[in-house]
């Protein structure tokens, strides 16, 4: 059995079980096909200059991307809590426990904006504390 790669097509064949091999396919030895096609691999499989498959090594998320995307799902939890508070103040119907948890919860999404400000980003990250609202009902 002969092993092939194609770069326009980024596939391998084998000629015994390929009905067609696009003709800018390069013979790869038994090895290399093995190693890239029939492994889980981390990185993607692209065409070298010479034509042979290469690995392409994954690139994960930057510690930047990470804590940014930590801290917009924090900020989404923040709006999602704010808005009935914030709807009883427009309306004028929060009481004082409401309006001071939005106060909270607006001080805790000013924080998180400001992550990237702190001196340590995005390597060390000293992340706001979330607003308890969870009362006990006895206080």
């Amino acid at each position: 059995m002969k092993y092939f790669y194609s770069g326009t097509t980024n596939g391998a064949y084998i000629d015994a079980l390929s009905p067609s091999i696009p003709e800018d396919a390069v013979e790869i030895s038994k090895e290399l096909y093995s190693e890239l096609f029939t492994t889980v691999i981390d990185g993607t499989i692209g065409p070298g200059a010479d034509g042979l498959p290469v690995l392409i090594p994954s690139v994960g998320p930057t510690d930047e991307e990470l804590a940014l995307r930590r801290r917009d799902r924090l900020l989404n939890v923040a709006t999602v809590r704010m808005a009935p508070l914030q709807d009883a103040v427009d309306i004028g119907e929060a009481t004082a426990d409401e309006d001071a948890e939005l106060t909270a919860w607006k001080r805790y999404r000013m924080l998180l904006n400001r992550i990237q400000q702190q001196d340590g980003f995005p390597q060390n990250i000293d992340w706001p504390a979330e607003p308890n609202e969870l009362k006990n009902v006895d206080e």
